[in-house]
């Protein structure tokens, strides 16, 4: 039986979600404040590279990929509307890591290997 709340919910933010927004708001302030052209040629420098041409193609297939997952568990009842939210933070905290992981190139295979390596 569904509720009605699960297709009318709102998607506000939580205390430790506000809390984590206003300390990352803090940072970043603290940041440009105390020093101003260093940290805005690191942010240039930073999205220049995160928005890469190839990159931006690896993102769009990963997007596609949580679409087509979120698609998937809607037509089977599993996912609803109000967990749009959760969806996208954990999409994004732990997806685009995971990507940027595996674009240097060390997968299992290297770090097994430099594990052998290292003296005990």
């Amino acid at each position: 039986m569904l509720l009605a709340w699960e297709f009318s919910a709102p998607m506000l933010l939580t205390d430790r979600e506000i809390a984590s927004l206003i300390i990352l708001a803090a940072i970043v302030i603290f940041a440009l404040v105390r020093d101003r052209r260093g940290t805005w040629s690191a942010i240039v420098g930073v999205l220049r590279s995160a928005f890469a041409g190839r990159l931006l193609v690896l993102y769009a297939a990963y997007a596609g990929y949580v679409a087509l997952v979120i698609w998937g568990a809607a037509t089977t009842w599993l996912w609803h509307a109000y967990m749009l939210k959760d969806t996208i933070i954990t999409a994004a905290a732990v997806g685009f890591p995971l990507i940027a992981r595996s674009i240097t190139g060390k997968g299992t295979a290297a770090t097994l290997s430099e594990m052998r390596r290292r003296p005990r």
